[in-house]
């Protein structure tokens, strides 16, 4: 099912909650760069978990927002964790994959914001524990789709899908 938000809670959602994100390659990268793009009108920024176990290598430079070649072989979410404390967010990083065995815990974030190449890291998303994912990818979700799809979809709602565009789910954002 999908969760419908106005516009303002939209931006409410990701301006002011902690958030997970997992994966950090082009996708990951624009999440965060939205969420620093964000005019959080001297409140303090939120608490970000990120998590990501692979190496900026020298193709990301192309096609990630935030990679740049000074970072070639450096892990990805110490990049990213450094780019977002400049900006002043508190960090928390998980360098391990994302799977089944994955489980949130009540200290950590209940929104994530995935940005993940591979149908396991995708499917192992309603077990986690999240109260709200916002699921992004390049190709079609439905090439992806877990065998137990139409019981997530009706169990946890999704912000967005590869088919139905980020923009979409966040038009109205100032700053984006």
């Amino acid at each position: 099912m999908a969760l419908h938000l106005s516009s303002s809670q939209r931006c409410a959602l990701l301006r002011h909650s902690r958030s997970s994100r997992i994966g950090l390659g082009n996708l990951g990268q624009a999440y965060a760069w939205a969420k620093a793009s964000l005019d959080f009108g001297g409140a303090e920024k939120a608490r970000l978990m990120l998590q990501d176990i692979d190496r900026i290598a020298a193709s990301n430079y192309s096609t990630s927002l935030l990679s740049f070649p000074k970072d070639v072989g450096t892990k990805k979410a110490r990049v990213m964790a450094r780019w977002l404390e400049e900006r002043g967010f508190d960090t928390m990083l998980e360098e391990r994959l994302f799977g089944d065995w994955s489980r949130r815990t009540m200290l950590e974030p209940g929104v994530a914001l995935c940005g993940v190449d591979n149908a396991e890291a995708r499917c192992a998303l309603d077990s986690a524990g999240f109260g709200l994912v916002v699921e992004a990818g390049l190709d079609s979700f439905q090439k992806h789709r877990c065998p137990y799809v139409s019981r997530i979809e009706k169990r946890r709602p999704y912000l967005g899908t590869a088919n139905r565009p980020v923009e979409s789910v966040l038009s109205g954002c100032a700053g984006i």
